[in-house]
This record gives C-alpha cells, sequence and structure tokens, in this order.
C-alpha cells in the first residue's frame, strides 16, 4: 500500500507534525482588480447615444455606481428627493428581492444633481413600486 506524502518544503516538516497543513501553505489571496471607470467624455459620448428611455436608468447606474441588482430592486421609498439620497436596502438575484450579502452593502447614496434630474424624470415614467422594472 502506498503512504500519500503531501508535497512540503522540507523545512516545514518538523512543524507539520505539531501544525495543521492548512497553516503551514502560504497564504493563497487574491487581489482585487483595480477598478477604471470610464473617463467622463466617455460616459458623456455613450449618454448622447444611449435611447433616451434608458438614459435615467444609465445616469444612475453611472453616477451612483449602484450595482444591477441594487437598481432593480430599488424603490420610490427609498429615495428621498428632499435629501437628495438613495437608501440601498434591497438587492435583487435571479427575479427575487432580498437583503444584500454583507452590512457594507447598506448605504446611503448623495444623489449628484444629474442623478436627481434622471429620477424626477422617471418618476413621471413609472407608476409602480420600483424605478426600474427590470
Amino acid at each position: 500500500m502506498c503512504k500519500y506524502e503531501p508535497d512540503i518544503d522540507p523545512t516545514y516538516h518538523d512543524l507539520a507534525e505539531h501544525y495543521s497543513t492548512a497553516v503551514i501553505l502560504e497564504n493563497r489571496k487574491i487581489e482585487k482588480p483595480k477598478v477604471n471607470p470610464l473617463p467622463i467624455q466617455e460616459v458623456d459620448s455613450f449618454l448622447e447615444c444611449v435611447v433616451l428611455f434608458y438614459r435615467p436608468f444609465f445616469v444612475v447606474a453611472f453616477f451612483t455606481r449602484m450595482r444591477a441588482g441594487e437598481m432593480s430592486a430599488l424603490k420610490w421609498k427609498n429615495v428621498d428627493f428632499d435629501r437628495r439620497i438613495i437608501k440601498v436596502v434591497e438587492t435583487r438575484v435571479y427575479g427575487e428581492e432580498g437583503r444584500p450579502k454583507t452590512n457594507s452593502s447598506y448605504r446611503d447614496i448623495d444623489m449628484l444633481p444629474m442623478v436627481y434630474d434622471a429620477l424626477k424624470e422617471q418618476r413621471l415614467r413609472t407608476n409602480i413600486s420600483r424605478i426600474f422594472p427590470i
């Protein structure tokens, strides 16, 4: 019968007798990719070309950095036009609405003037609770 020998550096062999192999192995953390947003000129060019019906959606997406699931679950009750704040308290995944995965996903987003205008325009279009019924 063959005895399995893990491929561990011999310098760690003595440690292996006292510690779990997981403690010895090198930590393999994956670095988060650096986010490079589009330059404002490209955003403006895109918004000039997009169909007017979709323009409020993309303005909110570009200038709030909300995730698609957060935008599709966004409701009018979570938008405060007086204080110009969007409250992110829900997300939508595979058609099911629920709470965001992490506590840091719950947040208030300050509305820039273009976001405020886009949401006011969208308010005239929708009569339902969800802002972007995707």
